[in-house]
């Protein structure tokens, strides 16, 4: 019996070892057989994506302002220049997904990346900004958010730029060294309109809002903010929207700004004064707050003039261009800031 039984197991073991070997034969050519096929999944983003024409534009930006020859171009994105720029980055982080059939508008089945693991190199320059969130971007950088780059300690050394060869022989420029960032922080007064604008950047964040405190003459203040992601999608939006630390009005205001856009303007930086809405946009020059002015005109057909406020300006927006401005941005404005409109412009 006892013979029997060790040779029992010994078939039983030598079993276990050709089922495994079969097992890890299948898996293996199905890992081989199922590469993510890049140039695919990117000929199907970008056509689509708004980040096509901000390359461009922020290309144009930069070289008026800074009189620079290079061009800020978006990466070549097929399978040879992704992988031979990052060498390092695992090619199957992304599982195909081919069973999925349904037709939805782009950027609208978009989900949280809260408490994702961090993003490959690939990843990251997949990553793109649809109109539907680009649009209430637009209004938030120009009110109170601000984009920052993830690092400093090349910028001094010039080495943001990284060159490669492509594989048409020419030379192609990228943000690969430093990507940035988008920060947005409100008061605990304003926690409804933070976790608002919570719920459409939540694709590009790390973790949720923190509670973050300022100390101002002995003074202790809360507030929460909010901090995306270190992505070369936001690098293209400072190219546009600074001019080495300072925040601008881009010369295009006029293709990217939306009702949407203007909605968190007023949220963001509006007062009612006057039965009117005084934007409190003192950090733009004149000549910005002008453009300003004039692509609310032409566009909106709004109102508005410049008040001067101590060594400053500030855009006033009157009351009529609000009882006509106020049905289209209804909808994009949060309950807690609806009641100022409707006491005062609605009457």
């Amino acid at each position: 019996s006892n013979s029997f039984s060790k040779s029992y197991s010994a078939l039983n073991f030598i079993i276990f070892i050709i089922l495994f070997l079969v097992f890890y034969f299948y898996f293996y050519i199905y890992i081989k057989t199922t590469q993510i096929d890049y140039i695919i999944f990117f000929n199907s983003l970008l056509p689509l994506s708004p980040c096509l024409s901000l390359a461009s534009q922020a290309s144009d930006a930069s070289d008026a302002r800074k009189g620079q020859p290079e061009k800020f171009k978006l990466l070549e994105l097929h399978r040879g220049n992704l992988l031979k720029i990052f060498p390092r980055s695992n090619p199957q982080y992304v599982k195909e997904n081919n069973k999925c059939k349904s037709i939805v508008i782009y950027g609208s089945n978009l989900n949280s990346s809260v408490h994702l693991p961090k993003f490959t190199s690939i990843v990251s320059y997949m990553v793109n900004i649809p109109n539907n969130i680009l649009s209430a971007l637009i209004g938030i950088l120009l009110s109170d958010g601000h984009i920052e780059y993830k690092t400093r300690k090349l910028l001094n050394s010039g080495k943001v730029i990284n060159k490669f060869k492509s594989p048409d022989g020419k030379d192609s420029d990228i943000y690969s060294n430093i990507n940035s960032r988008f920060r947005f922080k409100q008061s605990i007064d304003h926690l409804e309109y933070l976790f608002y604008v919570f719920s459409i950047l939540s694709p590009y964040c790390k973790s949720y809002p923190r509670l973050v405190k300022t100390r101002v003459n002995r003074r202790e203040f809360y507030g929460i903010e909010i901090i995306t992601r270190a992505l070369p999608c936001f690098t293209l939006l400072r190219e546009m929207f600074y001019n080495g630390r300072i925040k601008i009005i881009p010369e295009n205001l006029y293709d990217l700004i939306t009702y949407e856009g203007l909605a968190h303007i007023i949220m963001g930086d509006g007062s009612f004064k006057f039965n009117g809405i005084l934007l409190n946009l003192q950090a733009f020059s004149v000549k910005e707050l002008i453009l300003f002015i004039n692509v609310l005109k032409i566009k909106f057909n709004i109102d508005c003039t410049l008040h001067k406020s101590r060594n400053h300006y500030t855009v006033y927006i009157t009351v009529d261009s609000c009882r006509k401005l106020y049905p289209k941005i209804k909808n994009y404005i949060v309950p807690s800031m609806r009641y100022k409109f409707e006491k005062k412009i609605t009457k």
